[in-house]
């Protein structure tokens, strides 16, 4: 139970809501205008309907557990890339890949919490699923605001540490 709440806590929590705290600073130091900044929410989106497309097809040859393991193998690229790169097209690939491994992650996740709770007779497997992404809005509400502190150049760090710990490679 505790990787499917990391699943939840990274896709949602992390490289979805987290990364919103860091869009005025990333559009600060970047120089993005308003249509640059709407198109990596566009991205992400397109990602997103794109992995919950995909999932079905994905989970019946890779299993359910291997697709949510591919998923979090793309959020965490996704998140190293945006947090080590300051060119537009790659964060732009890397907000459509966010979305994309994001979907399949929630989605096989979810799946995989409903067998959890039928198995044991009880929902509690999908309640802990569904608080990793609470958890990772939490942390990354808590986190983000401070390694920024007005210094909209560290918008990378918010993204690298949060999610592993690495601190900032830009």
């Amino acid at each position: 139970m505790a990787r499917l709440t990391l699943g939840a806590t990274t896709a949602l929590g992390l490289a979805r809501f987290a990364y919103g705290l860091l869009v005025p600073a990333m559009r600060t130091d970047l120089g993005w205008n308003l249509a640059q900044v709407g198109a990596m929410t566009t991205a992400n989106g397109i990602g997103y309907l794109v992995g919950a497309l995909l999932t079905a097809p994905l989970a019946r040859l890779l299993t359910s557990t291997g697709t949510f393991r591919w998923g979090m193998v793309g959020c965490v690229g996704a998140l190293g890339i945006t947090a080590v790169s300051s060119s537009y097209p790659a964060l732009l690939a890397a907000r459509l890949a966010a979305g994309a491994a994001g979907s399949l992650v929630l989605v096989t996740g979810s799946g995989i919490a409903s067998r959890l709770a039928t198995a044991v007779g009880s929902a509690t497997p999908i309640g802990v699923y569904v608080a990793g992404s609470g958890a990772g809005i939490v942390l990354g509400g808590d986190t983000v605001p401070s390694l920024l502190d007005r210094h909209p150049e560290r918008w990378p760090t918010g993204l690298a540490r949060p999610g592993a710990g690495c601190g900032s490679w830009r």
